[in-house]
């Protein structure tokens, strides 16, 4: 099936079928020429391609429709701050659309390129804008004894699909390999999505149904395993390359937006059972060192940390002001401070608090004191890492919202 063509050539199997009934029918094997239940097959095929047509132009209407009435509430609310300096200049700062809309529209895009493969023609890397490029090579999808799997089924024919700073690749499959521009580092991903082909409804628009898993992959994590010696490779390497085994999340936790959340706030339950793996050599290659890019410009659109409200839905504003309220007390939580003291008082570190305080108090004078406390303040940041390294998984961030009462369960 080639859904590039034409109509009038689709829609006549007779012109295809002098080029080949195996590409016009869908064959996989087999010779160019005719079979028994290749026109059926062939406009079986065509039907299909016109289902999935028309669902992709509804859905890109729907959120073109959806994009223009935030956009327009944007405006208004713009229109009526304009009288107002200081609440003109927030308003300039709002979203244009809502960020649950960008990610419905990047996961729309996305699910297009999974029809097509990739195309290394349009990979241009020679840009002076960017810092670097990234090669990413398909080295395996699955692994032995425990394949790619959708909905309780083997995939038949995985494809891999991938993104970074809003741009996408086709589908990949093993032993094949694309490049991306790298417009920095930290707070980069790398992101992985596998889809299987062969899913019955796959090709009639529904490739979530198809979907075998996904995954985020952090381009400092690259840097991380490839350097032997972290303070020696960020002034002096400029190239880097790790192989990775990267264990697949579910649908509901890679599609909620570009960077992961936590259970709280994607209402995601662990899977009954592990979605499958993927094995990537990454080779990341730098103009400049990461010591040197740390004094460049940052280029580009500064990555999403915290989840924002839109004028066009007055609930995510209510929602998004209560998830910073959730922020502010998970950071004020003063366990951990308390433990740290605890730990200053009675630990190894009890012998120099002891000095520390008697040479502040008898011999030091007065204008060297925030010197010492500054002393201090180290040693309590020392004592606060060893805590916080401690602790158990109880009070981690958890990507799933049952996993604390799994953990229970079989404690």
């Amino acid at each position: 099936m080639e859904p590039s063509r034409s109509n009038s050539e689709s829609s006549n199997p007779q012109a295809s079928a002098k080029e080949s009934w195996r590409a016009w029918s869908g064959r996989d094997a087999g010779s160019e020429a005719y079979k028994f239940g290749d026109f059926s097959r062939g406009l079986f095929s065509q039907m299909k391609a016109g289902v999935l047509d028309l669902k992709q132009k509804a859905n890109d209407t729907a959120l073109s429709l959806k994009e223009e009435h935030e956009q327009r509430a944007v405006e208004y609310v713009r229109g009526l701050a304009a009288e107002d300096e200081e609440v003109a200049e927030i308003s300039q700062n709002a979203l244009e659309v809502k960020e649950t809309t960008s990610a419905e529209r990047f996961w729309a895009d996305l699910r297009k390129d999974a029809h097509t493969d990739h195309d290394q023609t349009n990979e241009d890397l020679d840009s002076e804008e960017f810092c670097g490029a990234l090669r990413v090579e398909v080295v395996q999808l699955g692994s032995e004894g425990r394949p790619l799997a959708k909905a309780d089924k083997k995939a038949l024919k995985p494809i891999l699909l991938l993104s970074l700073h809003n741009k996408r690749s086709g589908g990949l499959k093993e032993s094949q390999s694309c490049a991306f521009q790298v417009r920095h580092v930290v707070g980069a991903d790398l992101g992985v999505y596998t889809y299987d082909r062969a899913g019955s409804k796959f090709d009639i628009g529904m490739e979530d149904a198809s979907f075998c898993g996904g995954c985020a992959v952090p381009l400092t994590a690259i840097l991380e395993r490839d350097a032997q010696s972290t303070l020696k490779s960020s002034f002096s390497q400029t190239r880097f390359e790790a192989r990775v085994v990267l264990n697949l999340l579910p649908l509901a936790l890679v599609r909620s937006g570009r960077k992961l959340e936590p259970g709280e706030v994607t209402g995601a339950k662990r899977p009954q059972e592990e979605l499958g793996t993927v094995t990537l050599k990454l080779s990341l290659e730098l103009k400049q060192s990461p010591a040197q890019l740390y004094f460049q410009p940052f280029r580009g659109e500064l990555p999403a940390t915290v989840i924002r409200g839109h004028v066009s839905d007055p609930f995510s504003v209510i929602r998004a002001a209560g998830l910073a309220i959730a922020r502010i007390s998970f950071a004020l939580k003063m366990d951990q401070w308390k433990a740290a003291m605890d730990e200053m008082r009675e630990g190894m570190l009890s012998p120099v608090l002891i000095l520390w305080w008697t040479y502040l108090v008898l011999v030091t004078p007065v204008w060297t004191w925030p010197l010492l406390f500054n002393l201090f303040l180290g040693l309590f940041a020392w004592a606060l890492q060893r805590v916080a390294q401690q602790r158990t998984c109880e009070e981690r961030r958890r990507l799933y919202a049952d996993e604390g009462a799994a953990n229970k369960e079989g404690t």
